[in-house]
């Protein structure tokens, strides 16, 4: 498993949703094309919505939630110019935390 959730926070939001506040710590691997995020990570039956409350990491990584493929994306300034490089598959980034709003069902 390349990344570990903590619940943080967790209430509804005045209907049937639950809103859930999370860590996510990464691992000493990250997985190429990012790590898995599902419903069941934030004790949801259904997603609706993930939020990124975090414009960078502690090494200055920028987190992003793709939505297509239920995953939490690292990317980084390459040497180049031009947009975000995806971090390198197999990247030691263990130090790397991000905060997450999950909102979805249950």
């Amino acid at each position: 498993m390349g990344i570990s959730y903590t619940t943080d926070d967790a209430g509804y939001d005045g209907g049937i949703r639950r809103e859930v506040h999370m860590t996510g710590t990464f691992d000493s691997s990250y997985t190429s094309g990012g790590e898995g995020l599902t419903a069941a990570d934030a004790g949801l039956d259904h997603l609706d919505a993930v939020i990124v409350a975090d414009g960078a990491t502690e090494s200055g990584y920028v987190p992003s939630y793709d939505a297509t493929n239920g995953t939490v994306k690292l990317f980084e300034e390459n040497a180049t110019a031009g947009p975000l490089a995806e971090v390198a598959g197999s990247t030691d980034v263990s130090t790397e935390t991000v905060t997450l709003v999950v909102r979805g069902r249950s």
